[in-house]
């Protein structure tokens, strides 16, 4: 299995779960229940079949997580990401397996001073097993761990690691510019990377309530990624070819 066969598998729990982990929204969410329900009535994932798919490919997400908590992201690769890690702790805690999700916010909330709060601010996109790490930030999957502890939060009523998500919330809102878009981090030269529609989408879930800074996204979405000729999210891509994907379009 690989990074993207991982990310399907997690995103399957992600897809009912965001708005509860974030934005208390009762209407939506039994909307979004019962579009799944329609979609999912007399689909095979109700079989005994479907669970046994289910368990393996559990058993193999298990499988993928280190002693020091971190999962690669795929296997006899030494690449750890932090996306990746953040979408397997929605999907333990989930599971009942809160455990293996309480080891990787473990391992990341152990790193708060001496990483994430060094420099610029944000924990590292990726690093090895061993814990070597490159030196790129990533808005957007800082903003993925947030959402993540939140979930916790929100389905143990734990607040252990209140300190770790304090710090993420503060420095997404202090990467907010005038404009209200998010900016996307910071590459290992220390260059700035562009605001990205996907993760300033994340960051707005990640930020738990309704203000100033969620307002700010929402103008900016309309003002400088809104396609209105085709009614879409655009990434912002100095190549057209690029201005439309997927992962705007959840």
């Amino acid at each position: 299995m690989n990074n993207l066969q991982l990310t399907i598998i997690t995103a399957l729990a992600i897809t009912f779960l965001l708005s509860s982990c974030t934005k208390d929204s009762p209407l939506l969410q039994e909307k979004q229940y019962e579009a799944l329900e329609a979609k999912t009535s007399g689909s095979k994932v109700k079989n005994n079949n479907g669970q046994q798919s289910q368990r393996k490919v559990l058993s193999w997400v298990q499988s993928m997580q280190h002693s020091n908590g971190l999962l690669e992201s795929a296997e006899y690769t030494d690449f750890v990401s932090l996306y990746d890690n953040s979408l397997a702790a929605i999907l333990f805690i989930n599971t009942g397996d809160v455990n293996r999700a309480e080891h990787i916010f473990d391992y990341f909330n152990e790193r708060l001073e001496t990483e994430f709060k060094a420099g610029s601010g944000g924990f590292y996109q990726s690093r090895g097993v061993s814990g070597l790490r490159s030196e790129r930030i990533w808005m957007g999957d800082n903003a993925w761990l947030l959402i993540a502890l939140n979930y916790y939060e929100q389905q143990t009523g734990n607040n252990t690691y209140n300190a770790m998500q304090q710090a993420l919330e503060d420095w997404l809102r202090q990467s907010q510019d005038a404009d209200g878009g998010i900016r996307g981090g910071y590459n290992d030269d220390g260059t700035p990377i562009h605001k990205v529609t996907e993760g300033v989408l994340m960051a707005y879930h990640a930020v738990k309530g309704y203000d100033d800074f969620h307002k700010g996204i929402l103008n900016f979405l309309e003002e400088e990624r809104w396609d209105s000729d085709t009614q879409d999210l655009v990434t912002g891509s100095d190549d057209d070819r690029y201005n439309f994907a997927m992962d705007l379009h959840p």
